[in-house]
């Protein structure tokens, strides 16, 4: 810091980061409003991808499961109400059925997913890793 009498004013001077401190900082903040970098892209192409495969069996395989639930839910409801013992074993074995069919539906759905799209993820990759 300079004082200056005469004026009653002060200059300031700074420089306490190196160039290469501030080049550093300059191209991190000009990378992040570059238009898509390749790399970036193909690497959230490759997520966005995996997401696409994975997501309806998962929703698929969570769906059967909770109507399975709320099938039994209402078997115990309506035998508490009504004191049937029909009605729980007939809605009891349905909702078992579909809880236990969430395996290999979910299997198979995601099965059929990576044989659609894994040649297509498989070259995204390989791009991405040379």
């Amino acid at each position: 810091m300079i004082s200056n009498k005469n004026n009653n004013s002060y200059n300031f001077f700074y420089s306490g980061q190196k160039k290469e401190a501030v080049r550093k900082e300059v191209e991190k903040i000009r990378y992040q409003y570059l238009d898509e970098n390749e790399s970036n892209s193909t690497f959230e192409k490759i997520k966005y991808m995996d997401k696409k495969v994975k997501m309806p069996a998962y929703l698929a395989a969570l769906f059967l499961r909770l109507v399975g639930f709320l099938i039994i839910g209402s078997g115990i409801s309506l035998y508490l109400a009504f004191n049937q013992s029909l009605v729980l074993i007939i809605t009891g074995m349905i909702g078992i059925i579909l809880i236990v069919l969430t395996y290999p539906i979910h299997t198979f759905l995601l099965k059929k997913r990576k044989e659609k799209y894994a040649a297509e993820i498989i070259e995204l990759c390989n791009k991405l890793l040379q």
